[in-house]
C-alpha cells in the first residue's frame, strides 16, 4: 500500500459523496465485493480489476474499517451510510442489502466470509 499522501487528498476533495437513507454499521460487505475509488488509486489498481475484496480492510471483532481511515485519511464516507446496492434473499424474500437492521448486516456479512 502506498502512504497516504497529498494526492490521496487531492483524490478525495473531488469525490462528492452521495448521502445515504441507511445507516454504515460497518458490517464490511462493500468492501469485500469492490474496491473503492479511493481503493483503486492508493492501490494503483484498474477500474476492471475492482470486483474482489479490498486488501485495505481490516476487521476490528465484526466491526470493518479502512486501512486508509485508520491512518487518518478524511472525507472517504466512513460511517456515512450504507453505500451497497445490493439484492439479498434473506429468509426467503427478496431485500436490499442497505435496508437490512444492523444485526442483520453482520450477520449475513458474517456468513459470506465464512463461505
Amino acid at each position: 500500500m502506498r502512504k497516504a499522501s497529498g494526492c490521496l487528498m487531492n483524490l478525495l476533495k473531488h469525490c462528492e459523496m452521495p448521502k445515504y437513507p441507511h445507516p454504515c454499521t460497518h458490517c464490511g460487505f462493500c468492501c469485500l465485493v469492490e474496491i473503492c475509488p479511493a481503493g483503486l488509486g492508493v492501490l494503483g489498481v484498474s477500474e476492471s480489476e475492482k470486483r474482489q475484496p479490498c486488501p485495505l480492510l481490516r476487521w476490528q471483532g465484526v466491526e470493518s474499517r479502512c486501512a486508509l481511515i485508520l491512518a487518518g485519511a478524511k472525507g472517504m464516507g466512513d460511517g456515512e451510510g450504507c453505500c451497497i446496492k445490493a439484492t439479498v434473499i434473506h429468509k426467503g424474500e427478496a431485500r436490499d442489502f442497505a435496508a437490512l437492521s444492523e444485526k442483520e448486516k453482520v450477520v449475513l456479512t458474517q456468513q459470506f466470509i465464512r463461505g
